[in-house]
């Protein structure tokens, strides 16, 4: 058996070498299928690669994330492969998130790199690229389900190209607001400082700084809600994470202000869960949980 592996690799490695991409990555991938490592993953990563495969190549590799994070040359080959996934704004936020423990070289090397690749890959879809900012431009036009399509392939454009596309569907009221707070979020994960005009589910247009907001689960009123029912032994661990679940999407419907709920975090459970019997079924709070309800039923596709 061991022979039979040794004798795969070989194989694999010198097609990979002969760049006869299509085989190197059938090899790869049933050595990698047998037996999981990072050498294995980027080895496979490379050979998808090599097809055109990005998006499986970004998928592979993501497995093994701190491995590209620990060599400076693997960092520089996922940042191409991920461009070319079309998720180069990931890129531009997995950076900023890194800043503060890279170097000044290992900045100037993986930034340049980045620049560079999102040329390349602009130069070469400049068509389609023009199209995504069109669509960005006219979202509010489209359905929920629409939005949320072009929401997720706003990630191939450039960091400038992106908030200047999303500013105006940050207060458009036709743009799903699950739409309006994932941008948000992503702005906030560019490290955006520049303050933007927003929209949110229950109250008039604000005026944020991205960079100053929380993520969701780094909210005191997320782990609390987390600790509470997963922390419940009552019920099946799945329950309470599908539970949890509800409650996150509702919070990011309900982004990035949650001063109103930390005041009742017990009332506020029951409206996020639309738990009718624990508050007025004519108040307020009950008109909350139905426009809630109604929101994410829009979000959702139609089940068959």
């Amino acid at each position: 058996m061991e022979e039979l592996r040794k004798k795969k690799q070989f194989d694999a490695k010198k097609a990979l070498r002969d760049e006869n991409y299509s085989l190197a990555a059938e090899l790869f991938s049933s050595l990698y299928s047998e037996q999981k490592s990072a050498r294995e993953n980027f080895f496979l990563v490379k050979a998808l690669a090599g097809t055109g495969n990005f998006e499986s190549a970004l998928e592979i590799a993501q497995e093994y994330m701190n491995s590209y994070l620990a060599e400076d040359q693997r960092l520089v080959f996922y940042i191409h492969i991920a461009v070319n996934a079309k998720q180069a704004l990931k890129v531009y936020q997995l950076l900023e998130s890194l800043k503060p423990y890279m170097t000044e070289k290992e900045s100037q090397l993986f930034y340049r790199k980045l620049d560079l690749e999102v040329k390349r890959f602009n130069e070469q879809n400049n068509r389609s690229v023009t199209k995504q900012k069109k669509q960005l431009q006219y979202l509010g036009l489209a359905s929920p389900l629409e939005q949320r399509k072009i929401a997720k392939e706003a990630n191939a454009l450039t960091y400038q190209d992106f908030i200047d596309s999303v500013k105006p569907a940050l207060i458009d009221e036709n743009v799903h607001p699950l739409v309006r707070a994932s941008f948000l979020n992503d702005l906030r994960l560019l490290n955006v400082s520049e303050k933007v005009a927003y929209l949110p589910f229950l109250s008039d247009k604000s005026i944020l700084c991205p960079k100053k907001l929380q993520g969701i689960q780094e909210t005191k009123l997320f782990k609390n809600y987390a600790t509470q029912l997963l922390g419940n032994t009552t019920r099946p661990s799945n329950i309470s994470q599908q539970i949890l679940g509800e409650i996150t999407l509702k919070l990011m419907l309900l982004y990035p202000d949650f001063t109103e709920i930390e005041r009742d975090q017990d009332l506020w459970m029951h409206v996020l869960l639309n738990e009718k019997s624990f508050f007025d079924p004519q108040g307020p709070y009950a008109k909350i949980a139905n426009d809630l309800e109604k929101s994410i039923a829009k979000w959702q596709p139609k089940s068959k």
